[in-house]
């Protein structure tokens, strides 16, 4: 998922229809209970909420700069070509147990 970093305090218009899921012990994760779309994920260790790319209008100006969990993307996968930090599944498990 191409996601971009919000920050920790984020404006939803009709939270009415938003639920949260703790999707891992580092995380939970937001969707819509009307068409299921995923809003966005929320890191527990600092609250920061990560929102798909897709759901922006405009985003012009945005660069990809962190890939995550690189040793796990199937062989078939091309790696996007900006440049990038890159981690690894040890390296993605340290930053956010760092940050907790």
């Amino acid at each position: 998922m191409l996601s971009i970093d919000c920050g920790p305090s984020i404006s939803v218009t009709g939270a009415e229809y938003v639920r949260l899921y703790a999707s891992s012990a580092w995380a939970q994760r937001a969707f819509c209970i009307q068409c299921g779309s995923h809003l966005y994920y929320q890191a527990q260790a600092d609250g920061h909420h990560y929102v798909p790319i897709g759901l922006l209008e405009d985003c012009d100006d945005l660069r990809l700069s962190r890939q995550l969990y690189i040793d796990a993307q199937p062989p078939y996968y091309a790696r996007l070509s900006d440049c990038t930090h890159d981690l690894n599944t040890a390296q993605v498990l340290a930053l956010y147990s760092a940050n907790s």
